[in-house]
């Protein structure tokens, strides 16, 4: 074996590697794969094979979208949730390959993956640890990079089936994880602007064009729209989901009114359960929805009080959600022993401490915090790269990308927690293979 070819075996070893060792782990310590969230979409999962619906102990259930519990399902008929951390692993791999295979569609003359792209690629936190874990990032992640792919392949087939395949999987996004109503807006309308002009360059009749953008608006917002539907049948006009908008603002507010007023940020969610609690008793009729929404207000209001220094905390804690992603795989694989959790020393106490804190706990952790933080910095920066290199191109998907992947991000809140940063990576991973400085796709290409 040559020096290349060493060079890209060992990071397909290691994480081949890692991937076995955390199914191991999850194998003989099943709880580590549970997460705060987990519980919920695992009732959900038994109330729908015991056929009582999408519910949780027998009452409607709004807040838990019915995409990830069916894959949950597969956990609760065999008896044992290592077969969907086995399943999600084999969803993360084939991921990366539609990252990959995508890149190459949109950029023929690639050629061979570099270096530093490929080891990046392979050795990814995120799809290396979390998908050990009992969340919906990896089957969200999984159903984005599969309508990326069908789309960006109908552009270079014209098939129909791949651009209704594309819808239709948009479609299904926000039936895993709300934010995916972002996709919906963005990409959709992407992929129906291009659907017309490809029609009206190859002179469709007029009726024709309306018709196919329809369905494709039809497929992508159909899901979306008959969950809202069942929603409002079940528990009125206003009982849909609002899980993406409670995260947005919600947690983040806390935090933003902690840093504002020097006080501990447990002080400031205990005074946030205080106002609950009695906005509760004032409106005892009130649904989940409507809690969520006046959670949503607040929190919005809070974040707009200090818009500068909102923009402040949201940058630091960009920066800071490299340590945590490497404490959650040391977490994973039982090296850390405190119990304060990911994120509350960092959000407490700042980098430094949290960087003491797991650093301290464990010798064996350091290995995989100074991983983790090195290949943080090496994504931004390749990202970086990549995004000016995209500028220059005249392909609107890398521009599409860009615009997606960090919109998803912005919907979300600020990244200290790194699952918010799991959904864009499939489309920033696509485009760091894609936008190549050595190749300027021509504009040829896109008719």
């Amino acid at each position: 074996m040559n020096g290349r070819a060493l060079l890209r075996a060992i990071p397909l070893f290691l994480a081949v590697a890692v991937a076995c060792a955390a199914l191991l782990t999850v194998w003989a310590w099943p709880e580590r794969a549970w997460e705060n969230d987990t519980a919920s979409y695992v009732a959900v999962a038994q109330s729908i094979l015991s056929g009582e619906g999408v519910s949780t102990e027998g009452q409607p259930e709004f807040f838990r979208t019915p995409g990830y519990p069916l894959l949950l399902a597969a956990g609760v008929l065999s008896g044992s949730f290592w077969t969907v951390s086995f399943l999600q692993y084999l969803l993360a791999a084939l991921t990366l390959l539609l990252c990959a295979r995508t890149a190459r569609m949109l950029n023929p003359k690639i050629g061979e993956i570099p270096a530093l792209k490929w080891w990046l690629l392979l050795l990814a936190p995120h799809f290396l640890v979390y998908p050990a874990l009992l969340l919906t990032e990896t089957l969200f992640g999984f159903l984005l990079a599969a309508s990326v792919w069908f789309g960006v392949r109908w552009r270079s087939t014209r098939a129909r089936r791949d651009l209704l395949a594309a819808a239709l999987l948009l479609g299904l996004l926000p039936l895993v994880r709300p934010v995916g109503v972002v996709a919906i807006g963005l990409y959709g309308a992407f992929l129906v602007v291009r659907y017309v002009k490809h029609a009206r360059r190859h002179f469709l009749p007029r009726p024709r064009r309306i018709a196919g953008a329809l369905l494709l608006a039809l497929l992508a917002a159909g899901p979306t729209l008959g969950w809202s539907a069942r929603n409002a049948a079940e528990g009125g006009p206003f009982a849909v989901s609002t899980v993406s908008s409670h995260n947005l603002h919600h947690y983040n507010a806390v935090r933003i009114q902690s840093v504002r007023e020097r006080r501990a940020l447990a002080d400031v969610r205990f005074e946030r359960a205080a106002l609950e609690r009695q906005w509760k008793e004032e409106n005892p009729e009130a649904t989940p929805g409507d809690l969520a929404r006046w959670q949503n207000r607040e929190g919005l209001r809070t974040m707009l009080e200090s818009p500068f220094l909102t923009a402040a905390v949201t940058l630091y804690d960009d920066l800071a959600s490299f340590l945590p992603e490497a404490a959650q795989i040391c977490e994973l694989f039982g090296l850390t022993t405190g119990g304060r959790g990911t994120l509350a020393v960092l959000q407490q106490e700042g980098i430094l401490a949290a960087a003491e804190f797991y650093l301290g706990d464990s010798r064996s952790a350091w290995p995989f915090v100074l991983w983790g933080c090195l290949w943080a910095f090496l994504f931004v920066l390749s990202l970086g790269q990549s995004m000016l290199v995209s500028l220059c191109r005249p392909v609107p998907w890398l521009w599409f990308l860009a615009l997606l992947g960090f919109a998803q991000l912005l919907v979300v809140g600020a990244p200290a927690n790194p699952r918010f940063l799991f959904p864009s990576l499939p489309l920033f991973f696509t485009l760091i293979l894609a936008a190549n400085d050595e190749v300027a796709p021509r504009r040829k290409a896109e008719r």
